[in-house]
This record gives C-alpha cells, structure tokens and sequence, in this order.
C-alpha cells in the first residue's frame, strides 16, 4: 500500500475529506459513502505481492481522502475486512470527518491509517495461513 504522504507532503490537513460521516442520533457517528474505486492490480502490484495476491483479494481499491489525495492499493480484503460487523477502514474515516471532529485530520492520523490498513492485511495472512496450512 503506498502512504499518501509520500505523494503530498504536510499539506494534506487544508484538503477537505470526502467521506461525509455525519452524527446521527445519540451522537452515534453514521458512516458517509465516501469515495472508494475497485479496480484490477496493476502488473506491478501483482508481482509486489506474490502468492498473498489471492489472499488479500483480486482486486484492489484506492481510497480517497479529497480530491487531491488518495490512499492506492488498498487489497479488498483489507478494506472490505469487518470486525463487530463495521467495515473498519471506512468507520475509521467517517469517525474522522472534518464535520465530526471540527478539524481536518492531521499527518499522524493518515499515517495511522496506512499502518491501520497494513496490520488488517498482516492479521488476514495469518489467519488463512493458520487455517489453511498455507506457507507464505
């Protein structure tokens, strides 16, 4: 997954997000629609990842923050991954909006993000390696 940061530097935090999570009744946060575009791997995205290609899905999603940045390949079985039946990545930005917080996200936050979605791919390896017999 490549760090949005390393495209757009500090300037991220002036960007409006683009998920729109909004705060419903009782103050619970409802997750926005966001913008979220599945496609096929490029070549080199395939050959990055090897035989964990069909483990994380076949196909991938870049996930963007505004209009002017993006997380890229993102594998749909990371984004896609619930855990108490939410969609963890996508909770996690709705509960971020600008509108939600009274901020825009800071750098700190989008790398957590980043690390976020790595540690969902780690733990999805793991877990159909355990369960499979799969040597990775």
């Amino acid at each position: 997954m490549r760090h949005l940061a390393d495209n757009f530097g500090n300037g991220l935090s002036s960007y409006f997000p683009v998920w729109l999570g909004s705060v419903g009744a009782g103050q619970a946060v409802m997750p926005g629609t966001g913008r979220a575009r599945e496609r096929d791997y490029t070549s080199e995205e395939r050959g990055a990842l090897g035989v964990t290609r069909p483990l994380l899905g076949e196909s991938t999603f870049d996930i963007y923050l505004n209009e002017r940045a993006l997380w890229r390949n993102v594998p749909a079985a990371v984004w896609n991954y619930k855990l108490g039946g939410y969609q963890v990545l996508k909770k996690w930005l709705s509960y971020r909006e600008q509108s939600v917080l009274g901020r825009p996200l800071t750098n700190k936050e989008v790398e957590h993000f980043t690390h976020t979605a790595r540690r969902i791919a780690a733990i999805l390896l793991v877990q159909t390696n355990r369960n499979e017999g799969v040597q990775l």
